[in-house]
């Protein structure tokens, strides 16, 4: 239910990066803010490797692997922040970077 803004990074709204930035700063964590910083990060895992909380990243966009093929993101100005089928998501906008930003 919370909206897409762009360089949202509150439940106010939020945009991709900002959404994944929040979050991890939730559990104690610091990740880049943008997309393209995210791609950019160690820990990278194949996609047969991810667990919850791993990030899905490509320039442009990124979201939160949940578990069960399903990755939490800002979706746009129209839908806000949803869960979706990461497999149905990837046959249209495929995910480039799968990183465990956690480490373990």
């Amino acid at each position: 239910g919370v909206p897409y803004l762009w360089g949202g990074m509150s439940p106010k709204g939020f945009d991709c990066s900002g959404l994944v930035r929040y979050v991890y700063k939730q559990a104690g964590l610091t990740v880049p803010r943008t997309s393209s910083e995210l791609c950019a990060m160690d820990g990278q895992i194949p996609i047969e490797k991810l667990r919850p909380g791993d990030i899905c990243a490509r320039n442009g966009h990124a979201g939160i692997y949940i578990g069960n093929d399903i990755f939490i993101h800002a979706s746009e100005s129209s839908v806000g922040v949803v869960a979706e089928y990461l497999s149905s998501y990837n046959t249209v906008n495929r995910f480039t970077r799968y990183i465990n930003a956690v480490g373990d």
